[in-house]
Protein backbone atom coordinates (compact mmCIF):
# COMPACT_ATOMS: atom_id res chain seq x y z
CA UNK A 1 0.00 0.00 0.00
CA UNK A 2 1.59 3.88 -0.89
CA UNK A 3 0.46 6.72 -0.59
CA UNK A 4 0.10 8.91 -3.86
CA UNK A 5 -0.93 12.71 -5.08
CA UNK A 6 -1.07 14.68 -7.48
CA UNK A 7 1.15 17.30 -8.54
CA UNK A 8 -0.86 18.97 -10.93
CA UNK A 9 -4.32 19.26 -12.38
CA UNK A 10 -4.69 17.33 -15.42
CA UNK A 11 -6.30 13.65 -16.85
CA UNK A 12 -6.21 10.80 -14.29
CA UNK A 13 -4.30 8.69 -17.27
CA UNK A 14 -1.72 11.11 -17.64
CA UNK A 15 1.02 10.11 -15.53
CA UNK A 16 2.96 13.35 -15.33
CA UNK A 17 0.51 14.68 -12.74
CA UNK A 18 1.69 12.38 -10.01
CA UNK A 19 4.30 11.78 -7.64
CA UNK A 20 6.95 9.23 -8.98
CA UNK A 21 5.49 9.74 -12.39
CA UNK A 22 3.79 6.24 -12.80
CA UNK A 23 -0.38 5.77 -12.80
CA UNK A 24 -2.20 5.18 -9.09
CA UNK A 25 -2.75 1.11 -8.41
CA UNK A 26 -5.23 -0.75 -6.81
CA UNK A 27 -3.04 -0.96 -3.71
CA UNK A 28 -2.67 2.99 -3.44
CA UNK A 29 -4.15 5.56 -1.58
CA UNK A 30 -4.91 8.19 -3.87
CA UNK A 31 -5.23 12.32 -2.64
CA UNK A 32 -6.04 15.02 -4.92
CA UNK A 33 -3.56 17.39 -2.91
CA UNK A 34 -5.59 20.49 -3.57
CA UNK A 35 -5.24 19.72 -7.31
CA UNK A 36 -8.09 19.12 -9.63
CA UNK A 37 -7.79 15.30 -11.28
CA UNK A 38 -10.47 14.35 -14.26
CA UNK A 39 -11.32 10.92 -13.97
CA UNK A 40 -10.93 9.74 -17.87
CA UNK A 41 -10.02 6.31 -17.37
CA UNK A 42 -11.64 3.37 -15.40
CA UNK A 43 -9.71 3.10 -12.16
CA UNK A 44 -9.45 1.05 -9.03
CA UNK A 45 -7.71 2.29 -6.03
CA UNK A 46 -7.65 1.86 -2.52
CA UNK A 47 -8.97 5.47 -1.23
CA UNK A 48 -10.00 8.42 -3.21
CA UNK A 49 -9.40 11.34 -0.85
CA UNK A 50 -9.75 15.14 -0.94
CA UNK A 51 -7.95 15.46 2.85
CA UNK A 52 -4.75 16.28 4.07
CA UNK A 53 -2.31 13.27 4.06
CA UNK A 54 1.49 13.97 4.64
CA UNK A 55 2.70 15.20 2.25
CA UNK A 56 -0.63 15.99 0.14
CA UNK A 57 -2.15 18.85 1.33
CA UNK A 58 -6.13 19.00 1.86
CA UNK A 59 -8.33 20.57 -0.82
CA UNK A 60 -9.03 19.80 -4.79
CA UNK A 61 -10.83 16.63 -5.94
CA UNK A 62 -11.40 14.40 -8.45
CA UNK A 63 -13.88 15.38 -11.97
CA UNK A 64 -16.08 12.38 -14.04
CA UNK A 65 -17.07 13.55 -16.83
CA UNK A 66 -17.04 10.56 -19.10
CA UNK A 67 -18.49 6.95 -19.15
CA UNK A 68 -15.86 5.52 -16.62
CA UNK A 69 -16.32 3.40 -13.87
CA UNK A 70 -14.21 4.09 -10.45
CA UNK A 71 -13.82 1.26 -8.18
CA UNK A 72 -12.35 2.04 -4.80
CA UNK A 73 -12.12 -1.37 -2.61
CA UNK A 74 -10.19 0.24 1.15
CA UNK A 75 -12.49 -1.49 4.00
CA UNK A 76 -11.86 0.98 6.44
CA UNK A 77 -11.43 3.76 4.01
CA UNK A 78 -12.71 3.98 0.65
CA UNK A 79 -13.75 7.43 -0.80
CA UNK A 80 -13.12 10.42 2.21
CA UNK A 81 -14.11 13.74 1.94
CA UNK A 82 -11.97 16.69 2.69
CA UNK A 83 -12.30 20.33 1.76
CA UNK A 84 -14.79 21.14 -1.11
CA UNK A 85 -15.93 17.69 -3.17
CA UNK A 86 -13.92 15.00 -3.07
CA UNK A 87 -15.78 13.56 -6.09
CA UNK A 88 -17.63 15.80 -8.71
CA UNK A 89 -19.88 13.99 -11.49
CA UNK A 90 -20.27 16.42 -14.20
CA UNK A 91 -21.30 14.12 -16.67
CA UNK A 92 -23.83 15.44 -20.04
CA UNK A 93 -27.09 14.45 -20.38
CA UNK A 94 -26.45 10.72 -22.37
CA UNK A 95 -23.21 10.20 -20.45
CA UNK A 96 -23.43 7.28 -18.00
CA UNK A 97 -20.51 6.78 -15.09
CA UNK A 98 -19.92 4.31 -12.15
CA UNK A 99 -18.94 4.21 -8.68
CA UNK A 100 -18.58 0.24 -6.93
CA UNK A 101 -17.14 1.87 -3.50
CA UNK A 102 -16.37 -0.11 -0.18
CA UNK A 103 -16.99 2.98 1.60
CA UNK A 104 -18.29 6.34 1.40
CA UNK A 105 -17.18 8.58 4.23
CA UNK A 106 -18.75 12.11 5.29
CA UNK A 107 -16.00 15.28 4.27
CA UNK A 108 -14.20 16.68 7.55
CA UNK A 109 -14.70 19.98 6.51
CA UNK A 110 -17.52 22.62 6.31
CA UNK A 111 -19.36 23.54 3.60
CA UNK A 112 -18.11 20.36 1.91
CA UNK A 113 -19.34 17.32 0.11
CA UNK A 114 -17.77 13.36 -0.56
CA UNK A 115 -19.87 13.36 -3.73
CA UNK A 116 -21.16 15.90 -5.64
CA UNK A 117 -23.71 15.03 -8.21
CA UNK A 118 -24.06 18.16 -10.64
CA UNK A 119 -24.49 16.66 -13.84
CA UNK A 120 -27.34 16.08 -16.72
CA UNK A 121 -26.42 12.45 -16.98
CA UNK A 122 -26.54 9.40 -14.83
CA UNK A 123 -24.58 8.43 -12.14
CA UNK A 124 -24.54 4.93 -10.74
CA UNK A 125 -23.11 4.45 -7.19
CA UNK A 126 -22.89 0.56 -5.17
CA UNK A 127 -21.70 1.37 -1.47
CA UNK A 128 -21.27 -1.27 0.73
CA UNK A 129 -20.39 1.37 4.19
CA UNK A 130 -22.06 4.39 4.26
CA UNK A 131 -20.84 7.02 7.24
CA UNK A 132 -22.14 10.38 7.12
CA UNK A 133 -19.77 13.25 9.08
CA UNK A 134 -19.62 14.17 12.74
CA UNK A 135 -20.91 17.44 14.28
CA UNK A 136 -20.21 19.51 11.33
CA UNK A 137 -22.10 22.46 9.50
CA UNK A 138 -23.32 21.95 5.93
CA UNK A 139 -21.06 18.63 5.64
CA UNK A 140 -23.05 16.30 3.15
CA UNK A 141 -21.62 12.67 2.43
CA UNK A 142 -23.67 12.71 -0.88
CA UNK A 143 -25.10 15.90 -2.67
CA UNK A 144 -27.31 15.71 -5.76
CA UNK A 145 -27.19 19.27 -7.00
CA UNK A 146 -28.30 17.81 -10.50
CA UNK A 147 -31.01 17.78 -13.43
CA UNK A 148 -29.61 14.05 -14.32
CA UNK A 149 -29.90 10.92 -12.24
CA UNK A 150 -28.28 9.38 -9.12
CA UNK A 151 -28.94 5.44 -8.53
CA UNK A 152 -27.63 4.71 -5.29
CA UNK A 153 -27.79 0.61 -4.31
CA UNK A 154 -26.88 -0.87 -0.88
CA UNK A 155 -25.89 0.92 2.21
CA UNK A 156 -27.91 1.86 5.16
CA UNK A 157 -28.22 6.06 4.37
CA UNK A 158 -28.43 7.82 8.05
CA UNK A 159 -28.11 11.00 9.14
CA UNK A 160 -25.75 12.47 11.48
CA UNK A 161 -24.80 15.36 14.14
CA UNK A 162 -25.63 19.01 12.94
CA UNK A 163 -26.54 18.74 9.16
CA UNK A 164 -27.92 16.19 7.12
CA UNK A 165 -25.75 13.42 5.51
CA UNK A 166 -27.70 13.53 1.97
CA UNK A 167 -29.06 16.34 0.52
CA UNK A 168 -31.07 16.84 -2.43
CA UNK A 169 -30.94 20.28 -3.94
CA UNK A 170 -31.01 19.57 -8.11
CA UNK A 171 -34.42 18.86 -10.05
CA UNK A 172 -33.58 14.98 -11.58
CA UNK A 173 -34.01 12.02 -10.28
CA UNK A 174 -32.96 9.76 -7.63
CA UNK A 175 -33.47 6.14 -7.40
CA UNK A 176 -32.46 4.95 -3.70
CA UNK A 177 -32.43 1.20 -2.71
CA UNK A 178 -31.69 1.05 0.51
CA UNK A 179 -32.78 1.76 4.21
CA UNK A 180 -33.55 5.08 5.24
CA UNK A 181 -32.57 6.21 8.97
CA UNK A 182 -32.92 9.65 10.56
CA UNK A 183 -29.75 10.90 12.59
CA UNK A 184 -30.13 12.66 15.84
CA UNK A 185 -31.63 15.94 15.23
CA UNK A 186 -31.31 15.55 11.83
CA UNK A 187 -32.44 13.82 8.77
CA UNK A 188 -31.20 10.92 6.97
CA UNK A 189 -32.18 12.83 3.48
CA UNK A 190 -32.95 16.70 3.21
CA UNK A 191 -35.18 17.44 0.08
CA UNK A 192 -35.48 20.77 -0.68
CA UNK A 193 -35.93 21.12 -4.39
CA UNK A 194 -38.40 19.59 -7.03
CA UNK A 195 -37.51 16.33 -7.27
CA UNK A 196 -38.42 13.16 -7.74
CA UNK A 197 -36.88 10.25 -5.41
CA UNK A 198 -37.75 6.28 -5.78
CA UNK A 199 -37.00 4.65 -2.58
CA UNK A 200 -36.89 1.07 -2.89
CA UNK A 201 -36.43 0.08 1.26
CA UNK A 202 -37.16 0.70 4.69
CA UNK A 203 -37.59 4.46 5.88
CA UNK A 204 -36.84 5.39 9.43
CA UNK A 205 -36.79 8.42 12.02
CA UNK A 206 -33.98 8.88 14.04
CA UNK A 207 -33.37 10.27 17.26
CA UNK A 208 -33.84 13.74 19.29
CA UNK A 209 -36.52 14.81 16.74
CA UNK A 210 -34.44 13.49 14.00
CA UNK A 211 -35.93 12.20 10.94
CA UNK A 212 -35.88 10.04 7.67
CA UNK A 213 -36.69 12.53 4.93
CA UNK A 214 -37.03 16.33 5.59
CA UNK A 215 -39.52 17.75 2.97
CA UNK A 216 -39.14 21.21 2.31
CA UNK A 217 -39.87 21.58 -1.49
CA UNK A 218 -42.83 20.48 -4.09
CA UNK A 219 -40.77 17.51 -4.35
CA UNK A 220 -42.43 13.44 -5.77
CA UNK A 221 -41.55 10.86 -3.77
CA UNK A 222 -42.22 7.10 -4.61
CA UNK A 223 -41.81 4.73 -0.93
CA UNK A 224 -41.93 1.09 -1.48
CA UNK A 225 -41.73 -0.23 2.08
CA UNK A 226 -42.30 0.24 5.70
CA UNK A 227 -42.78 3.66 6.99
CA UNK A 228 -41.88 3.91 10.80
CA UNK A 229 -41.05 6.40 13.38
CA UNK A 230 -38.43 6.00 16.01
CA UNK A 231 -37.93 6.52 19.85
CA UNK A 232 -36.46 9.89 18.88
CA UNK A 233 -39.09 11.72 15.68
CA UNK A 234 -40.63 10.76 12.51
CA UNK A 235 -40.11 8.78 9.40
CA UNK A 236 -40.80 12.02 7.43
CA UNK A 237 -41.59 15.64 7.99
CA UNK A 238 -43.55 17.64 5.51
CA UNK A 239 -42.48 21.30 6.48
CA UNK A 240 -43.17 23.04 3.31
CA UNK A 241 -43.97 23.15 -0.16
CA UNK A 242 -46.63 21.32 -2.26
CA UNK A 243 -44.52 17.47 -2.36
CA UNK A 244 -46.64 14.27 -3.22
CA UNK A 245 -45.55 11.09 -1.18
CA UNK A 246 -46.89 8.07 -2.25
CA UNK A 247 -46.21 5.13 -0.02
CA UNK A 248 -46.68 0.95 -0.94
CA UNK A 249 -46.03 -0.35 2.63
CA UNK A 250 -47.20 -0.27 6.09
CA UNK A 251 -46.77 2.88 8.12
CA UNK A 252 -46.14 2.70 11.66
CA UNK A 253 -45.85 5.26 14.60
CA UNK A 254 -43.32 4.82 17.45
CA UNK A 255 -44.34 2.81 19.88
CA UNK A 256 -43.23 3.96 22.65
CA UNK A 257 -43.35 8.02 22.61
CA UNK A 258 -45.71 10.47 20.73
CA UNK A 259 -44.02 10.55 17.31
CA UNK A 260 -45.92 10.08 13.84
CA UNK A 261 -44.48 8.19 11.10
CA UNK A 262 -45.44 10.91 8.56
CA UNK A 263 -46.19 14.34 10.10
CA UNK A 264 -47.27 16.77 7.79
CA UNK A 265 -47.33 20.32 8.42
CA UNK A 266 -49.98 23.06 7.57
CA UNK A 267 -49.10 23.05 3.41
CA UNK A 268 -50.65 21.53 0.55
CA UNK A 269 -49.26 17.93 0.37
CA UNK A 270 -50.59 14.88 -1.12
CA UNK A 271 -50.39 11.90 0.59
CA UNK A 272 -51.27 8.16 -0.61
CA UNK A 273 -50.59 5.04 1.09
CA UNK A 274 -51.81 1.69 -0.21
CA UNK A 275 -50.78 -0.27 3.18
CA UNK A 276 -52.06 -0.84 6.61
CA UNK A 277 -51.72 2.57 9.24
CA UNK A 278 -51.44 1.31 12.73
CA UNK A 279 -51.90 3.72 15.93
CA UNK A 280 -49.13 3.09 18.66
CA UNK A 281 -50.26 3.66 22.48
CA UNK A 282 -48.20 6.94 21.75
CA UNK A 283 -49.28 8.40 18.42
CA UNK A 284 -51.48 7.79 15.07
CA UNK A 285 -49.25 6.64 12.22
CA UNK A 286 -50.08 9.99 10.28
CA UNK A 287 -50.57 13.08 11.32
CA UNK A 288 -51.85 16.50 8.97
CA UNK A 289 -52.75 19.28 10.10
CA UNK A 290 -53.68 21.24 7.03
CA UNK A 291 -57.24 21.79 5.94
CA UNK A 292 -55.58 21.79 1.74
CA UNK A 293 -54.04 18.73 2.09
CA UNK A 294 -55.12 15.43 0.24
CA UNK A 295 -54.33 12.35 1.53
CA UNK A 296 -55.95 8.86 0.38
CA UNK A 297 -55.39 5.76 2.10
CA UNK A 298 -56.16 1.99 1.21
CA UNK A 299 -55.87 0.96 5.16
CA UNK A 300 -56.69 -1.20 6.94
CA UNK A 301 -56.59 1.05 9.69
CA UNK A 302 -55.96 -0.33 13.16
CA UNK A 303 -56.60 1.42 16.36
CA UNK A 304 -54.18 0.87 20.05
CA UNK A 305 -55.46 -0.68 22.56
CA UNK A 306 -55.51 1.94 24.08
CA UNK A 307 -58.03 3.47 21.19
CA UNK A 308 -55.94 6.05 19.72
CA UNK A 309 -56.97 6.30 16.06
CA UNK A 310 -54.49 5.90 13.15
CA UNK A 311 -54.57 8.91 11.62
CA UNK A 312 -55.23 12.25 12.59
CA UNK A 313 -56.22 14.62 9.54
CA UNK A 314 -58.30 17.39 8.59
CA UNK A 315 -59.26 15.65 5.09
CA UNK A 316 -58.74 12.13 4.21
CA UNK A 317 -60.37 9.96 1.45
CA UNK A 318 -60.47 6.26 1.30
CA UNK A 319 -59.35 4.00 -1.76
CA UNK A 320 -61.63 0.52 -1.48
CA UNK A 321 -59.84 -2.78 -1.51
CA UNK A 322 -60.68 -5.87 -0.81
CA UNK A 323 -58.68 -5.74 2.37
CA UNK A 324 -59.90 -2.44 3.76
CA UNK A 325 -61.50 -2.33 7.31
CA UNK A 326 -61.58 -0.20 10.17
CA UNK A 327 -59.93 -1.83 13.80
CA UNK A 328 -61.55 0.36 16.69
CA UNK A 329 -61.12 -1.26 20.46
CA UNK A 330 -65.07 -2.76 21.56
CA UNK A 331 -65.70 -1.31 25.20
CA UNK A 332 -69.24 -2.44 24.95
CA UNK A 333 -68.79 -4.83 27.72
CA UNK A 334 -65.82 -2.52 28.93
CA UNK A 335 -66.84 0.76 28.98
CA UNK A 336 -64.56 2.03 32.36
CA UNK A 337 -62.28 5.04 31.70
CA UNK A 338 -59.87 3.99 31.53
CA UNK A 339 -60.58 0.39 30.94
CA UNK A 340 -59.30 -1.92 33.35
CA UNK A 341 -57.69 -3.71 30.68
CA UNK A 342 -57.50 -3.18 27.33
CA UNK A 343 -60.98 -3.53 25.27
CA UNK A 344 -61.04 -6.23 22.49
CA UNK A 345 -60.71 -5.07 19.02
CA UNK A 346 -63.87 -5.20 16.83
CA UNK A 347 -63.33 -4.85 12.71
CA UNK A 348 -66.03 -2.79 10.99
CA UNK A 349 -66.06 -3.54 7.41
CA UNK A 350 -67.93 -1.77 4.24
CA UNK A 351 -69.48 -4.34 2.34
CA UNK A 352 -68.13 -2.10 -0.51
CA UNK A 353 -64.68 -3.30 0.60
CA UNK A 354 -65.94 -6.31 0.05
CA UNK A 355 -65.65 -7.32 -3.56
CA UNK A 356 -65.56 -10.90 -3.24
CA UNK A 357 -69.28 -10.54 -1.29
CA UNK A 358 -72.00 -13.51 -2.62
CA UNK A 359 -75.10 -11.45 -4.21
CA UNK A 360 -78.16 -11.91 -2.43
CA UNK A 361 -79.65 -14.35 -5.01
CA UNK A 362 -76.95 -16.68 -3.52
CA UNK A 363 -78.08 -16.08 -0.13
CA UNK A 364 -80.40 -18.24 1.73
CA UNK A 365 -83.66 -16.35 1.72
CA UNK A 366 -84.32 -14.12 4.75
CA UNK A 367 -80.45 -13.83 6.12
CA UNK A 368 -79.32 -10.73 6.62
CA UNK A 369 -75.25 -10.04 5.80
CA UNK A 370 -72.83 -7.38 5.43
CA UNK A 371 -74.12 -5.65 8.53
CA UNK A 372 -77.63 -5.41 7.70
CA UNK A 373 -76.36 -3.87 4.06
CA UNK A 374 -77.59 -7.28 2.19
CA UNK A 375 -80.87 -9.43 2.80
CA UNK A 376 -80.42 -13.24 0.95
CA UNK A 377 -83.64 -14.29 -1.58
CA UNK A 378 -82.60 -17.42 -2.75
CA UNK A 379 -85.24 -20.43 -1.58
CA UNK A 380 -83.92 -23.81 -0.46
CA UNK A 381 -86.32 -26.33 -0.21
CA UNK A 382 -86.13 -27.98 2.90
CA UNK A 383 -85.13 -31.64 3.05
CA UNK A 384 -88.96 -33.30 3.12
CA UNK A 385 -89.55 -31.73 0.10
CA UNK A 386 -86.40 -33.33 -1.80
CA UNK A 387 -86.18 -36.77 -3.09
CA UNK A 388 -84.89 -39.05 -0.74
CA UNK A 389 -80.90 -38.74 -0.89
CA UNK A 390 -80.70 -35.93 -3.21
CA UNK A 391 -78.42 -32.97 -2.16
CA UNK A 392 -79.71 -29.88 -0.51
CA UNK A 393 -78.98 -27.38 1.40
CA UNK A 394 -76.15 -29.11 3.67
CA UNK A 395 -77.96 -32.36 3.76
CA UNK A 396 -79.93 -34.62 1.53
CA UNK A 397 -83.97 -34.74 0.59
CA UNK A 398 -85.68 -37.40 3.16
CA UNK A 399 -88.91 -37.69 0.86
CA UNK A 400 -90.12 -41.02 -0.15
CA UNK A 401 -92.59 -42.40 -3.15
CA UNK A 402 -94.42 -45.78 -1.66
CA UNK A 403 -97.55 -47.41 -3.39
CA UNK A 404 -99.22 -46.65 -0.27
CA UNK A 405 -99.29 -43.35 -0.50
CA UNK A 406 -100.23 -43.03 -4.39
CA UNK A 407 -103.31 -45.31 -3.77
CA UNK A 408 -104.10 -43.37 -0.57
CA UNK A 409 -104.02 -40.01 -3.41
CA UNK A 410 -106.28 -41.74 -6.10
CA UNK A 411 -108.91 -42.91 -3.08
CA UNK A 412 -109.00 -39.85 -1.39
CA UNK A 413 -109.62 -37.84 -4.13
CA UNK A 414 -112.45 -40.12 -5.62
CA UNK A 415 -115.22 -37.43 -5.70
CA UNK A 416 -112.77 -34.71 -7.70
CA UNK A 417 -113.44 -34.16 -10.86
CA UNK A 418 -111.45 -35.32 -13.57
CA UNK A 419 -109.12 -36.37 -10.85
CA UNK A 420 -107.76 -40.29 -11.28
CA UNK A 421 -110.49 -41.62 -8.44
CA UNK A 422 -113.50 -40.16 -10.64
CA UNK A 423 -111.62 -41.80 -13.77
CA UNK A 424 -111.06 -45.23 -12.29
CA UNK A 425 -115.11 -45.67 -10.85
CA UNK A 426 -116.37 -45.20 -14.01
CA UNK A 427 -114.06 -47.51 -16.52
CA UNK A 428 -115.79 -50.23 -17.81
CA UNK A 429 -115.50 -54.00 -16.48
CA UNK A 430 -117.27 -57.33 -17.58
CA UNK A 431 -120.39 -56.66 -15.15
CA UNK A 432 -121.58 -53.13 -16.12
CA UNK A 433 -120.33 -54.03 -19.79
CA UNK A 434 -122.86 -56.81 -19.60
CA UNK A 435 -125.57 -54.69 -17.86
CA UNK A 436 -125.87 -52.26 -20.64
CA UNK A 437 -126.03 -54.79 -23.36
CA UNK A 438 -129.07 -56.69 -21.85
CA UNK A 439 -130.81 -53.93 -20.96
CA UNK A 440 -130.39 -52.60 -24.91
CA UNK A 441 -131.61 -56.23 -25.96
CA UNK A 442 -134.41 -55.67 -23.68
CA UNK A 443 -135.97 -52.61 -24.75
Amino acid sequence: MALRYAIATGNWSNAAIWNGGTLPTSADDVYSNNFTVTIDTPINVLSLRNRAGSPAVAGGGFVIASAVTVTVTGVSTGIMGGSGSCVTFSGISGVTATINTSRIEGPDANSSQTINHTGAGTLTISCTTYAPSGAATNRYTILFNSIGVLNYSGATISGNFATPSFVVSGIGTLNLVATINGGSNVSGIDINAAATLNITGDLNGGGNSGRGLNITASCIVNITGTVKASTGGPAILINSGNPQVNVTGNVLPDTAAAWNAINCQSVASYVRIIGTLSASTGAPAINSTSTTAINLFTGPFVSATTGILPFTCLRMHYIITSNSYYEFRNSSTNGALPPATPAPATRLVSPDTIVDSPIPANVRQGVSYALGTFTGTLKVPAPGSVALGVPTDNTVGTAVLTPAAVWDYATASITDPNSIGARVKNTSTVDTTGSQLAALLNS
